[in-house]
């Protein structure tokens, strides 16, 4: 026996001990999945959907869904679906996937991230469609870049790049796609794409929400910052600094990670006063 077969024993030993214990994550947690609409046709078209797949291993609601990326990738597959196509979907930057489907033969790429840049590069007879969800990579390095620097000017806290390159990357950007959808800003592709795709972005409507009568004279001192672990990409930084002056208004943050919080509890700490209650960490 080779040492791969006895590598494989190993680990398949390994995985029958521990799989139940991590049954819930198994669940919730895939970073491929195949063959959606399959129509035992042997010619059938196929197409790669590079996104975000682990929605489809959740039981949702439209009345609690507190992200459109679930929304929009079911729309994206029903859409695909429609033409026929027999669909894949893999993790934007999941590359151990490729492994796995990289001898599929696709007639449509869709999507973004590291996984749709290599398969495009692999399967160049491909009809590639580039899903752009925010700015252009060139853009949002230079102007995170900006952000985090005047960070360290005012701070000497040294923080690392929390958004850009996350899923577009420069190389990502200089290869020419056949399509391009965009989010943002089209300026910057106009010189790859004559007329780039453009779209507005998903929104989520709540039907319970009521508007309620209330004190406009006491709200206006209130302010709500609502964002993500990017929080010096999206300025909470900024704010923090110029409400640690002010005692006659309140910031209330939410929507922070661990990670992002230990950051701001730097912050929080190093400004602290007791007559200054100007934010609160919710």
């Amino acid at each position: 026996m080779n040492l791969r077969k006895i590598e494989c024993k190993i680990k398949d030993r390994l995985w029958d001990f521990v799989k139940n214990y991590l049954y819930a994550y198994r669940v919730k947690d895939s970073p491929l999945l195949l063959n959606i609409n399959y129509d035992t046709v042997i010619d059938q078209k196929k197409a790669l959907v590079c996104y975000i797949p682990h929605f489809y291993f959740q039981i949702l609601d439209l009345r609690t869904i507190k992200r459109t990326i679930p929304l929009e990738l079911f729309k994206i597959i029903k859409v695909i679906s429609e033409f026929g196509y027999c669909i894949d979907i893999v993790s934007v930057n999941d590359l151990k996937s490729l492994d796995i489907i990289k001898t599929n033969s696709y007639s449509l790429i869709f999507g973004f991230g590291e996984t749709f840049y290599r398969m495009t590069q692999l399967q160049p007879s491909a009809v590639s469609v580039f899903y752009v969800t925010e700015n252009h990579p060139e853009f949002s390095y230079r102007e995170e870049k900006k952000r985090l620097d005047y960070f360290y000017e005012r701070h000497r806290i040294k923080a690392s790049f929390e958004r850009s390159g996350r899923y577009y990357k420069l190389e990502h950007v200089a290869v020419k796609y056949d399509h391009i959808i965009v989010m943002g800003e089209e300026e910057y592709f106009l010189k790859q794409y004559e007329k780039p795709n453009s779209i507005f972005p998903t929104g989520l409507l709540n039907p319970g929400f009521i508007v309620k009568p209330k004190d406009h004279n006491s709200a206006r001192k209130h302010f709500l910052w609502l964002g993500s672990p990017s929080v010096i990409h999206k300025g909470l930084d900024l704010l923090i600094d110029t409400f640690r002056y002010r005692d006659d208004i309140t910031l209330h943050i939410c929507g922070l990670s661990p990670k992002a919080r230990k950051l701001l509890d730097i912050l929080l700490f190093q400004f602290y006063c007791p007559v200054r209650k100007a934010w609160r960490l919710q």
